[in-house]
């Protein structure tokens, strides 16, 4: 669980995905985006019958205060890496 070290509950924080300091790229699930908003994905990519959750890299997640991520569920944990 995200807790505030603010102290305020009930805090909302926009983020968008983050690059690693280190490397200086996104998550492998962070996907760039073309002029429209589409995300670029690759034809392996699309194809894949087993694909899995990509993450926009102009996408805004909101968290709240007390926000809790499943990283069992594949969506929670792409974007828990994507920030």
């Amino acid at each position: 669980m995200l807790r505030s070290v603010r102290g305020k509950i009930g805090n909302k924080i926009l983020i968008q995905p983050c690059k690693n300091p280190e490397t200086g790229d996104y998550a492998d699930c962070v996907k760039k985006v073309d002029s429209n908003n589409d995300m670029i994905l690759s034809e392996a990519e699309r194809n894949d019958p087993n694909r899995q959750y990509f993450v926009k890299e102009t996408e805004v997640f909101t968290i709240v205060d007390g926000t809790t991520f499943n990283l069992e569920n594949p969506r929670d944990k792409f974007i828990w890496e994507a920030i």
